[in-house]
C-alpha cells in the first residue's frame, strides 16, 4: 500500500457513490456500486440511508486509470539533464529560495534545516536554493533563525547541509540576501533599517537611511565574504538576490535608487553595485564558480523596474560572467506579484522570464506559479525557460519531482494558493503548509518521552522521562 505522500494531494477527479449507512459491527459501509429501488442496494442488500453524495476519494480513481496506463506520461524536456556554467544538474527541476527560519538562533544550518532540504532533494529536486541568507548581522535580518554567511563559524554546519542534499546527486546554491528598508527595525535590534536612498517600503512604514558610499563599498565586502564562507563550506554555487525590492534591486531599480553619487544616477551608476559584487566574487572564488542572478522581470510599479529595463539588465548581467539568471517579479509594495494567491493563474508571468531568454544566452530559470508537470513540460519545450522554478509546489510535496517523474501526477499534493506559509512566516514562526503540516514539523516537539523497565524487589516499575532511575539510586 502506498504511503501518505501517495493517497493524499489529487485534485482531479470526484467519484458519485453510495453510502449505504446502516451501522454494524465493522462500522458503516460504504458502497461503490449503486442504490436500487425503494433505497436498496441490490448488491449488499443494506438500506442506503445517507443517498448519494459526491466524495473527494480521488486517489481510488488515479490508482486505477493509472493501473491501466492511462494517467502516465513523460517529460523528456523536465527530466534531461542541464548545464549552469560548469556545473551538471540531472534535471531541469529547481528549489528556489523561499524563507523557512528552520536554521539555529545563530544563523547555523541545524538539524531541522538539513532534513527540510535532504528530504526535497530526495524527492527530485535537481538544483535546491537555499532560503534568504545573510551577509549583514547588523542590518540585514530578514526573518527570525534564518541562515547566515556572516563569518566562518557557519562553515561546519553548512558543510553538513551541502552533504545531506548532495547524497541524493542534487546541487545546492545559497542565496545571498541583505532586506534593505524592507525589514522591520525590530529584527535588526532597534537600528534604522538601510536602504540606497531614504524611501520608505509602504508596507514596513519604517524610513530608512541611505547609505553612505563608504559603508556601500563595505556591504560589497561583506556580500563577497558570504560567498566564500559558502564556497569553503562545499556548497555548489550562490545566488545574489536582485529581485523583490531588497537591498540590491533597491540600487537597480529608480523607485528606490535617488542617489547622486557613483552608485546612482545613470543605468550604469544604478548597476555599479551588483557589478561590484559579482566581480569580487569572480576574484576571490575562482571565475568558474557559478553565480546566479535572482532579477526582477517587473517591479511592477509606475517608476519601477519595467521590462525594457529589465531586458537591458539582464544583458548587462551576462557580459558580466554570470551563470544564470532566475526571473521573477514585484516587491513588497506590489504585494501579490511576488508571492502569488490562489486566484492567480498557472503561468501568468511566464512572458517575463521568456522575453529575458531571448535576449541572453545563459539559462534562464522561471517561477511562475507552477502546479502542474505538463505545465512545466510545456514551458521548457515552448523555450520560456531553460529551469523551472517550483518553490511551494515543492513544500506542499517534497517528492514533486519523484512523482512527476514515476507518472504519477495525480497523486501530487498541489498548492493551493492559500498563503498560510507566508502568514506563519510573518507571524515569526518556522514555515509551515495547510497541505503539508506534518512533514515540517514532525521533530520540532522534542523526544519523545521514555519508558525503561527494571526489577525491584521482584516486581517491574516504570519511568517516564529522563528522571533518576529508583533501581540505580538505591544501588
Amino acid at each position: 500500500m502506498a504511503g501518505n505522500d501517495e493517497l493524499y494531494g489529487t485534485d482531479v477527479f470526484l467519484l458519485k457513490v453510495v453510502w449505504t449507512g446502516t451501522r454494524t459491527r465493522q462500522g458503516t459501509v460504504l458502497c461503490l456500486v449503486g442504490k436500487g429501488d425503494n433505497g436498496a442496494c441490490p448488491h449488499c442488500h443494506l438500506f442506503a440511508r445517507y443517498g448519494i453524495i459526491l466524495i473527494g476519494i480521488n486517489f481510488v480513481l488515479s490508482r486505477l486509470l493509472q493501473q491501466k496506463g492511462v494517467l502516465r506520461m513523460s517529460y523528456d524536456k523536465l527530466f534531461a539533464p542541464g548545464q549552469i556554467g560548469s556545473l551538471e544538474l540531472k534535471n531541469r527541476i529547481v528549489m528556489p529560495a523561499m524563507g523557512c527560519s528552520l536554521a539555529e538562533s545563530t544563523g547555523e544550518a541545524g538539524a531541522r534545516i538539513i532534513r527540510y532540504y535532504a528530504e526535497r532533494a530526495k524527492g527530485g529536486a535537481g538544483l535546491i536554493i537555499t532560503e534568504i541568507t545573510r551577509v549583514d548581522d547588523e542590518t540585514g535580518v530578514g526573518t527570525p533563525n534564518q541562515l547566515s554567511v556572516t563569518n566562518t563559524h557557519m562553515i561546519a554546519q553548512l558543510s553538513r547541509l551541502a552533504e545531506a542534499v548532495h547524497a541524493y546527486d542534487t546541487k545546492i546554491f545559497v542565496q545571498l540576501h541583505h532586506p534593505g528598508n524592507q525589514t522591520p527595525s525590530r529584527l535588526i535590534g532597534g537600528k534604522q533599517p538601510v536602504s540606497a536612498s531614504d524611501v520608505t517600503c509602504k508596507v514596513i512604514g519604517e524610513q530608512p537611511r541611505a547609505l553612505t558610499t563608504e559603508e556601500v563599498e563595505a556591504m560589497v565586502r561583506k556580500f563577497v565574504t558570504g560567498a566564500v564562507i559558502a564556497q569553503k563550506a562545499g556548497i555548489d554555487g550562490v545566488e545574489i538576490h536582485a529581485a523583490h525590492g531588497y537591498l540590491v534591486s533597491q540600487f537597480l531599480s529608480p523607485h528606490t535608487n535617488k542617489r547622486t553619487d557613483k552608485y546612482g544616477g545613470c543605468f550604469e551608476g544604478r548597476m555599479r553595485f551588483i557589478t561590484e559584487i559579482i566581480m569580487g566574487i569572480k576574484a576571490y572564488c575562482g571565475p568558474k564558480f557559478p553565480i546566479s542572478v535572482r532579477m526582477n522581470g517587473s517591479d511592477y510599479l509606475d517608476d519601477g523596474i519595467t521590462e525594457e529595463d529589465a531586458i537591458a539588465q539582464a544583458k548587462y548581467l551576462e557580459a558580466l560572467g554570470i551563470s544564470c539568471l532566475n526571473v521573477s517579479c514585484g516587491t513588497y509594495d506590489s504585494g501579490a506579484t511576488i508571492i502569488e494567491p490562489n486566484y492567480f493563474k498557472e503561468g501568468w508571468k511566464r512572458h517575463l522570464a521568456a522575453g529575458i531568454r531571448k535576449a541572453v544566452q545563459i539559462p534562464v530559470i522561471a517561477v511562475c506559479n507552477i502546479k502542474h508537470p505538463a505545465f512545466a513540460e510545456e514551458m521548457l519545450e515552448a523555450r520560456d525557460a531553460d529551469f523551472v522554478g517550483i518553490a511551494r509546489g515543492q513544500l506542499a510535496d517534497p517528492f514533486w519531482g519523484c512523482k512527476a517523474k514515476a507518472g504519477k501526477d495525480t497523486l501530487i499534493r498541489k498548492c493551493i494558493g492559500c498563503m498560510e506559509c507566508f502568514r506563519i512566516l510573518n507571524d515569526g514562526l518556522p514555515l509551515g503548509c495547510t497541505l503539508n503540516p506534518v512533514r515540517i514539523r514532525r521533530r520540532q516537539a522534542g523526544p519523545r518521552r521514555s519508558r525503561t523497565y527494571c526489577r525491584r524487589g521482584g516486581r517491574r516499575a516504570r519511568r517516564y522521562g529522563s528522571g533518576i532511575n529508583p533501581c540505580k539510586e538505591r544501588i
